[in-house]
């Protein structure tokens, strides 16, 4: 039958709580609370190492190209089933913010502006994309072909007409999240002081600075 854990001195059951009453500590051996923890507890980043590993030239280029990839999606999704829906929106603010913060890991509020931006500038070019899909349904021409012949004038014109109060209501959720997907969740950054923080970026782009300068 299965005990559990046997006491090494006794080869029973422990029968104690916390401390071994007949245990008696080796001299030559000097235990640090470091030691105790070094190898168990994983060493958790600081702030300022996160500062130093996010990317926001990378995040604004997968940002950019989420944003469009998404968009045609959308449009895909509209001419095939010829029908546009605006909820769409939503998943495209989704996209665009989870791939800006895999590719930034950002941890600064420029990457959620950078990610509410490019949330919008997708559903605007989705939407548009969407009526110039449609322009391509009813006449059999492409899509490509439409916006060359087409003023852009006119398109836009075409997109403002359908646009209906639900589709804003949708644009701020996707705007949203842009916003709110772009930096690395709040429990993964280190709780720091407001100065501290304000230090630590100082002190990191004045590094960068003398940097280039040398």
């Amino acid at each position: 039958m299965k005990e559990g854990l046997l006491c090494s001195l006794t080869g029973q059951k422990a029968a104690f709580e916390k401390y071994c009453p007949d245990f008696e500590a080796d001299p030559e051996v000097v235990i640090t609370p470091s030691d105790q923890h070094e190898s168990v507890l994983p060493e958790k980043k600081t702030y300022e190492a996160m500062l130093r590993e996010q990317d926001f030239a990378r995040a604004v280029l997968f940002g950019a190209i989420a944003s469009i990839v998404a968009a045609v999606l959308w449009a895909v999704i509209t001419i095939v089933t010829n029908m546009m829906i605006g909820y769409v929106a939503v998943a495209i603010g989704a996209v665009v913010g989870f791939t800006i913060r895999w590719a930034g890991k950002g941890v600064e509020s420029k990457f959620a502006i950078l990610g509410a931006i490019y949330s919008l500038v997708g559903c605007f070019i989705g939407n548009l994309l969407c009526v110039a899909g449609f322009l391509s349904a009813g006449s059999g021409m492409s899509v490509l072909d439409i916006i060359d012949m087409i003023d852009v004038t006119f398109l836009f014109d075409m997109y403002q007409d359908s646009l209906e109060p639900m589709d804003f209501f949708f644009y701020a959720i996707a705007v949203y999240e842009g916003f709110r997907f772009s930096t690395l969740p709040a429990d993964k950054i280190p709780r720091e002081s407001e100065s501290v923080i304000k230090n630590t970026r100082s002190r990191i782009r004045n590094s960068g600075w003398r940097a280039k300068r040398r």
